[in-house]
């Protein structure tokens, strides 16, 4: 999916959940410019700036606006949804980084070549204390 399409999906959603109908093609264009940059994983303070708002204007803005809310919701969960789609066709396109990245965090594999240092120089100070003791018992 281009960014050009998956932007018009998220139009398409955005319009079915505010669901205003009359709603002024402007104020629309605002929240689906807010939802956009939520897609993009902005945050409040780069959202608000994206529209030439202050932070605290928006903050205000959004402990009173629903409309606010559902298109930074919205605009958040398809971002993240295209995201990992994009990360899942990387691995299965052979992407090993990308195999790797995905297996940790959401398959939770780990690295089965680590070892734990601490263990790995013990046994080593072990082994070397049993061969002091061996070699002054072989010498006597």
């Amino acid at each position: 999916m281009s960014s050009s399409d998956w932007l018009a999906t998220l139009k398409q959603a955005l319009e079915s959940e505010i669901n205003m109908p009359g709603i002024d093609p402007a104020v629309f264009k605002r929240y689906f410019a807010v939802a956009e940059m939520a897609a993009y994983g902005c945050e409040d303070e780069e959202i608000a700036a994206s529209i030439g708002q202050s932070a605290s204007s928006f903050e205000k803005a959004r402990k009173k606006d629903l409309c606010l809310n559902i298109a930074i919701k919205l605009g958040s969960d398809f971002g993240r949804a295209q995201l990992r789609k994009r990360q899942y066709l990387e691995a299965l396109s052979g992407n090993s980084n990308m195999m790797g990245h995905l297996g940790k965090h959401i398959l939770k594999q780990s690295d089965k070549n680590k070892t734990d240092t601490r263990a790995a120089k013990v046994d080593i100070i072990k082994l070397g204390d049993i061969r002091i003791k061996l070699g002054k018992g072989a010498k006597k």
